[in-house]
């Protein structure tokens, strides 16, 4: 009965060793097209030829190269932020500001905003003056930046009382911060939803910023209310923050796909890679393949 035994755990050993070399081999995945180079608006056919359980794509354009997969810093770029304002209510003005700063301790109270040196830069900016979805056009924060220190972005509403009508109310949305880098790519560090605002009351906390995961707002006071100071501070950013590219999955192990067609809007030369994967409980294993494509007008 032992040596039954024995002999049953050797074979069923053997037999997963063997499932498992089997099973984890991807090296029979292919990847081949017609040609070599498109015209913009051509259908690329890219066929398959083996079958992983995952495939993933990398096109090669902007955001989109496996070689940058793993990159969160860049040595060059700039901070370009962008967003939409709509001031609504009330009759004063300069109520609204935006500012930067280098050494705000990231203490988010009245005591250490006052401490901190912040640059007003709301001269940069187009805001709203009644008009919904005002675009701020692109502001350029490279000046402001240091190599050594982070940055933290903040709009500042300083309405004062008014005894003939409402406060202003305002509000900030669709926020996006850049790494532009010098061959044009750009590089999301964050967006309104990502931006970490926290809220801080200075003066009246009756009034405070509101957040959410679209926007930023503030609601003046009514008639007669007491003059307000509130600030709206984002999470600090480093200038040579980047946003690793990604892939685009294709494939899992449920389906079967012999080949994928894709589309180039812009002419260029481009390494698209493709990465066939299998998974199982003893581990991974990936098969890279890449085919240069070149786009013509």
């Amino acid at each position: 009965m032992k040596i039954t035994t024995i002999i049953i755990a050797i074979g069923l050993c053997w037999g997963l060793s063997a499932c498992k070399d089997t099973l984890l081999d991807v090296t029979d995945f292919e990847v081949n097209t017609q040609k070599s180079s498109y015209k913009v608006g051509e259908t690329v056919t890219f066929n398959f030829e083996g079958n992983p359980d995952l495939i993933y794509f990398y096109s090669g354009e902007n955001g989109k190269r496996f070689e940058n997969k793993d990159r969160i810093k860049v040595s060059e770029g700039k901070p370009i932020l962008n967003f939409l304002s709509f001031r609504q209510n009330g009759s004063q003005n300069n109520t609204i500001g935006l500012y930067v700063s280098s050494d705000f301790a990231g203490i988010y109270d009245s005591t250490n905003i006052k401490k901190a040196r912040w640059v007003d830069i709301t001269n940069r900016a187009i805001f709203s003056t009644g008009s919904d979805n005002t675009a701020s056009g692109s502001i350029d924060l490279s000046d402001q930046v240091s190599s050594s220190k982070p940055l933290y972005i903040a709009f500042r509403y300083i309405n004062p009382k008014n005894t003939t009508g409402p406060q202003r109310t305002w509000t900030i949305k669709g926020l996006t911060l850049n790494n532009v880098l010098p061959d044009g790519s750009s590089y999301l560090i964050y967006a309104s939803n990502t931006a970490g605002w926290v809220s801080v009351n200075v003066k009246n906390p009756l009034n405070q910023w509101v957040l959410s995961s679209t926007q930023v707002q503030i609601v003046g006071g009514a008639t007669n209310a007491d003059e307000n100071d509130d600030w709206v501070i984002a999470r600090p950013f480093e200038p040579s923050e980047v946003a690793p590219d990604f892939s685009t999955p294709l494939k899992n192990m449920s389906t079967y796909l012999p080949n994928y067609n894709y589309v180039f809007t812009k002419a260029g030369t481009y390494n698209v890679t493709f990465i066939g994967a299998t998974e199982t409980k003893y581990g991974r294993r990936e098969t890279v393949r890449q085919i240069p494509i070149t786009v013509t007008l």
